[in-house]
């Protein structure tokens, strides 16, 4: 019977949770002075607290004092001070996001390139974009208008351009397609896309006036116009024969 009786207390001391309370430890060694002079107290007694303990700051909040030994105090306590709403400084990619427009877009184009989300989304969305098509005209008859708009879609390869155009934006911002017209044939021939790293777009709203688009070539294409080379003469006989006429 004894045994039997054991036995119930024990079980029911063991279904009892403990009591313990939550409470910050600190590695300050007056802290672990003041817990072993505080565990051989008689119950019910404690240590008075030290009289740098909980010291208001200027901002209103609690927290500690330094002590005259150096280091924090025995006891901890948070405390939190009022921060200005700056958003621009939240974060680390906020604070050195480049001011610099082809540095940014460096990294958007690094980011299309080998992140795998943002890649697939920007591919996935161009491609929705586009659909087969085709020219109706209000006059069966006349099928010339019809049969030149669809050869230059297929000379400039329309699709891939607007797919492109697409892309550009998506990761960028801003695309600038570059389209050459052929008078003579009276349609686009090929369709080109500027860097955007090398554009300059002027516009006021405040007059009526066609924005100013200025091309400021890179460090690349200014060394390559300076070679003596049968491409850069090329391009330069180009740009004097077209200028001069």
């Amino acid at each position: 019977m004894a045994e039997n009786s054991l036995t119930k207390k024990l079980k029911k001391s063991l279904r009892q949770k403990p009591e313990f309370s939550a409470r910050i430890i600190s590695t300050d060694p007056d802290y672990n002075r003041r817990e072993l002079i505080g565990s051989c107290l008689p119950k019910g007694c404690t240590l008075s607290d030290p009289p740098y303990r909980k010291i208001a700051d200027m901002s209103g909040a609690i927290g500690t004092a330094m002590s005259n030994l150096g280091g924090w105090s025995g006891d901890s306590a948070f405390y939190h001070t009022q921060r200005p709403y700056l958003p621009e400084f939240d974060s680390p990619d906020r604070q050195w996001y480049p001011r610099n427009i082809a540095q940014a877009n460096y990294y958007w184009r690094m980011y299309y390139k080998y992140d795998p989300f943002f890649g697939t989304a920007v591919e996935m969305y161009s491609q929705m974009m586009l659909s087969e098509f085709d020219i109706q005209l209000s006059n069966g008859d006349d099928q010339t208008v019809k049969n030149t708009l669809l050869e230059m879609c297929e000379e400039t390869r329309f699709l891939d351009a607007f797919q492109n155009l697409i892309r550009e934006f998506l990761v960028c911002g801003e695309a600038f397609p570059n389209c050459f017209f052929d008078a003579e044939r009276g349609i686009w021939t090929y369709i080109g896309f500027h860097n955007p790293d090398t554009m300059e777009v002027v516009d006021n709203p405040i007059i009526n006036m066609q924005p100013i688009i200025n091309y400021i070539p890179d460090d690349k294409i200014v060394s390559f116009l300076s070679q003596n080379t049968i491409e850069a003469q090329e391009i330069k006989f180009y740009k004097l024969f077209f200028h001069s006429s």
